[in-house]
């Protein structure tokens, strides 16, 4: 997809998506030729149809709504099943330094498919945090990622804080996700300082340059960054 050219209309900007086997942290070079190239099938390449989204492996449904991703399910050998662990299944949550707390279950979000595509699909989700009594404060953008044959979703989350810094600082900034994996969860965070941990499992990022990890009201790791993934199994 060009996404910015020259004065001569040549390219200059070229988003290509491709698929690779990389371990975490792993590098690799690839190369990009031009010619005539039969590219090959897709395996369960993502669809969407009335923004439910479906690779094959799994599933989630978008709408306009304060609850904008109302299931998530994933494929089983009984079938389809929703892992989301009550309502709503993500919500995220701005805390201000008077103890005020915003979410995004007050006011709807909009939705829409930001990038369509066989092997990678982005759906957009912007919405406001706002309080109880309907006071709003920093705009959120939502950004899933979801790859053909693949039980991986990318999140973006991006937010503005347009409130008076004189009178306002952000206490505690956080994206909740209540899973139900059948009682048996095993989290591992990505990163120099990678850990896998049982039941509840909580990343806290401080500081740009400070993070730690709670399991179960312990902290057994801290460290500076991590690379960003998370992966949760069940």
């Amino acid at each position: 997809h060009v996404m910015g050219t020259w004065r001569d209309g040549s390219v200059k900007w070229l988003l290509v998506d491709f698929r690779v086997d990389l371990h975490p942290a792993q590098n690799r070079t690839v190369f990009l030729e031009w010619g005539d190239v039969t590219p090959k099938a897709i395996e369960n390449p993502v669809a969407v149809n009335d923004l439910i989204v479906n690779n094959g492996v799994i599933k989630a449904k978008f709408r306009g709504d304060t609850d904008f991703m109302p299931w998530l399910k994933v494929k089983t050998h009984e079938g389809w099943r929703d892992i989301f662990r009550g309502k709503p299944g993500i919500q995220l949550c701005f805390k201000d330094n008077n103890g005020t707390e915003y979410t995004s279950g007050v006011r709807a979000s909009s939705v829409k498919i930001e990038e369509p595509g066989d092997l990678r699909t982005v759906v957009r989700v912007d919405g406001e945090h706002a309080t109880t009594d309907g006071r709003a404060l920093c705009p959120f953008t939502l950004r899933f990622h979801f790859y053909a044959n693949s039980g991986e979703i990318k999140l973006l989350h991006n937010f503005v804080f347009n409130g008076d810094p004189e009178l306002l600082k952000v206490a505690d900034m956080s994206v909740k996700i209540g899973l139900d994996l059948d009682g048996i969860t095993l989290s591992e965070f990505g990163g120099g300082n990678s850990c896998r941990f049982f039941q509840e499992a909580v990343f806290l990022q401080e500081t740009d340059e400070k993070y730690r990890f709670l399991v179960d009201g312990k902290n057994p790791r801290t460290g500076d960054r991590t690379h960003g993934y998370v992966n949760i199994t069940g």
